[in-house]
């Protein structure tokens, strides 16, 4: 269930500041959309602590334990990636001024 929240926190970012960016048309202040693109990366990230904690308390040399050390290990992994691309697709939006197109 931690794993889906970095897909859901980008999916959220997306749709959050691109509608945000009417609003910073309107007022010309950016701190709404600095305060999404941040609370989006941060949500991505989240479970990466978490799942990392579960996967170190996995007894290493069990066979049974590997497939969770396996879902574990991509489950952080997407985690990363996920914050990484919200964070990439956040820099566009939040330094561009696509008001005076």
């Amino acid at each position: 269930m931690t794993a889906l929240l970095a897909a859901s926190a980008w999916g959220t970012a997306l749709g959050l500041m691109s509608w945000l960016m009417d609003g910073h048309c309107v007022t010309g202040s950016r701190t709404t959309l600095w305060m999404s693109a941040l609370v989006s990366v941060a949500l991505a990230a989240a479970p990466v602590g978490l799942l990392w904690r579960w996967r170190q308390s996995l007894n290493a040399d069990s066979e049974a334990e590997a497939g969770t050390r396996l879902v574990l290990d991509l489950a952080v992994a997407g985690s990363v990636v996920m914050a990484l691309v919200i964070f990439a697709a956040g820099v566009p939006i939040v330094f561009l001024d696509a008001c005076r197109a």
